[in-house]
């Protein structure tokens, strides 16, 4: 009599020819799959000088602003199109991109180009201002709205003015 053991497996080996097959086949699939992704992958936009209408993007900010000002839509809605046209404008013209992030990080990534420190802080108090009426709920005077609406206004002219004398600080 023999005592009950437990089942050996037998260990698993393609033939030599075979398994030669399957390392093609995975090291082809492979590379099928890197070309695909390489002809399919999302391509990086380019920097866009101008818009498709023929307006610089500085021209396009100030006709938007001149439009938003003759529209007078309700308070949150002023403010968010407000903030809109200025990264709009950033975007188009330096390629600083900023729809995705807060405030907080689109006032750091204007720094560089406002070397003006009281034009960078009235800014960043703006786009501040503009995300309180937007989430917190707050309603600011009349005053208020037409000071934020100046200080885009200026920002945008202050940008445009930098950029043409320091070409470099453009991305």
């Amino acid at each position: 009599y023999h005592d009950v053991q437990a089942i050996k497996g037998v260990p698993f080996k393609l033939d030599a020819d075979i398994e030669k097959w399957w390392y093609l086949i995975a090291a082809l699939l492979i590379l099928i799959t890197l070309i695909i992704y390489w002809l399919t992958g999302e391509k990086k936009p380019k920097l866009r000088r101008a818009v498709a209408s023929g307006f610089t993007p500085y021209k396009k900010a100030l006709n938007n602003l001149d439009e938003l000002k003759r529209s007078k839509p309700d308070e949150k809605s002023f403010y968010a199109q407000l903030v809109e046209i200025f990264r709009t404008y950033l975007e188009e013209r330096t390629g600083i991109t900023s729809r995705q992030q807060t405030s907080n990080n689109l006032v750091k990534k204007v720094e560089p180009l406002m070397k003006d420190e009281m034009k960078y802080e009235s800014l960043s108090q703006v786009l501040y201002l503009c995300d309180f009426v937007k989430f917190a709920k707050y309603h600011p005077e009349d005053s208020e709205a037409a000071s934020a609406f100046e200080v885009i206004e200026d920002s945008v002219h202050y940008i445009e003015e930098t950029v043409k004398r320091e070409p470099d600080l453009i991305q």
